[in-house]
């Protein structure tokens, strides 16, 4: 097993990430710390300074590469460090999600107009209609008036 440690600023949420060069050194034969899960792995290191600087690691399990996002490490007695981490599904399936022939509920960009969305996304748009009013329709008196109609409304997601 072994793990390569990156300084990333992209959004969590997005699916193309720069990771850029890996931060030296990278470590092998990583031991997992007590029972961790695939997903949420544990590992004792020995402690280096790149371990501060990082904020995302990979770990080669074999032949399938996994990204997980870096929590703070715990410095442990002995010259040792914890690092727990969380994984980035969407970086670890990126190819296989821009792979897939589907419709996507939600994206900044691109959409299906004839999508049904329980949550639709709301866009800033204004619209200025003139109405013509026949009649009396805000006076009593029948006086000539000119009135500014403004109706505000969005969605909240």
């Amino acid at each position: 097993m072994t793990v390569q440690f990156f300084k990333i600023a992209d959004d969590p949420r997005v699916l193309e990430k720069t990771l850029g060069s890996p931060l030296s050194p990278t470590y092998d034969n990583v031991n997992l710390l007590g029972s961790s899960s695939f997903m949420n792995p544990k590992l004792v290191l020995t402690f280096n300074n790149i371990l501060l600087q990082a904020n995302y690691f990979s770990i080669n399990w074999g032949n399938t590469t996994v990204y997980y996002f870096m929590k703070d490490p715990i410095l442990s007695p002995g010259g040792r460090c914890q690092v727990e981490g969380h994984e980035d599904v969407l970086y670890t399936n990126k190819d296989q999600i821009l792979a897939l022939h589907a419709y996507c509920s939600r994206c900044e960009s691109k959409f299906e107009r004839y999508a049904v969305d329980s949550a639709p996304l709301s866009l800033v748009t204004t619209v200025v209609t003139n109405l013509q009013f026949s009649g009396h329709v805000f006076s009593a008196d029948g006086s000539l008036r000119q009135y500014l109609l403004t109706v505000k409304g969005g969605v909240h997601v």
